[in-house]
């Protein structure tokens, strides 16, 4: 049986905690419960949200607002939110929740992994199963000694591949101009084709907004899985 937060068994640098109201705390303990996916087995999407529907990942979703936002305004297809900071998964529950119940959702079509991505990519996220995938502004880790934590690498475009259904896409943001180099080498060498993303839903996020206040330019692309098989 999974802990309710796996915490201690993540690989990620940095706190976990953050400072959290009454109503975060609450919400981890009723809602968290309801949302929240197991890591022992692989995921079965329609035997999760009951229906066959478009299924979309983000890894990293912070305070969970973007997922948040895409749930609400497409309400026919299901999301899936990786994040390993506590804090972050608890703002997301307490807008999942129905403002006439505490303990019930009004969103429906959003679930959580409270665990490493790339763990969760590899024993829990089935192959081909998704339509698409989202990582909106990773830690850019931007001392060189650090470098190697960033989360995007070969082997992570590797795997996001092999989980994307064909013509499958991965989103990726971020205004650190050398690691959108690293990034954009690591999709390509695994098989994606890449095409420049445009103003779009990715503009409103907290950190599009401050790094166009603080005149940073946005590296934006959309990863696109064509045929070619590449290794589990």
């Amino acid at each position: 049986m999974d802990n309710l937060l796996d915490i201690k068994k993540t690989h990620t640098k940095g706190r976990k905690f953050g400072r959290m109201s009454r109503r975060e705390h609450d919400a981890l303990r009723t809602i968290l419960p309801m949302v929240k996916l197991s890591t022992e087995t692989m995921m079965d999407g329609t035997e999760v949200f009951g229906r066959e529907a478009p299924l979309y990942l983000e890894i990293g979703f912070g305070n969970g607002g973007f997922l948040l936002e895409k749930a609400v305004t497409t309400p026919q297809h299901d999301f899936i939110g990786i994040e390993i900071y506590v804090t972050g998964i608890s703002k997301l529950l307490v807008n999942l929740v129905s403002t006439d119940n505490p303990d019930a959702l009004a969103v429906t079509n959003v679930r959580v992994f409270n665990k490493d991505a790339m763990s969760v990519l590899i024993n829990n996220i089935p192959p081909g199963s998704l339509d698409g995938v989202y990582i909106l502004f990773p830690d850019p880790w931007p001392k060189k000694k650090h470098k190697k934590r960033r989360l995007i690498n070969p082997e992570l475009a590797v795997i996001l591949f092999s989980r994307l259904k064909t013509e499958g896409y991965v989103v990726v943001a971020t205004d650190k101009q050398d690691y959108a180099e690293d990034i954009e080498r690591a999709f390509i060498s695994s098989g994606f084709r890449a095409v420049m993303e445009g103003p779009s839903e990715i503009d409103k996020t907290t950190y599009a907004l401050k790094a166009s206040k603080e005149n940073r330019e946005l590296r934006a692309y959309r990863f696109i899985k064509g045929n070619l098989s590449l290794p589990e």
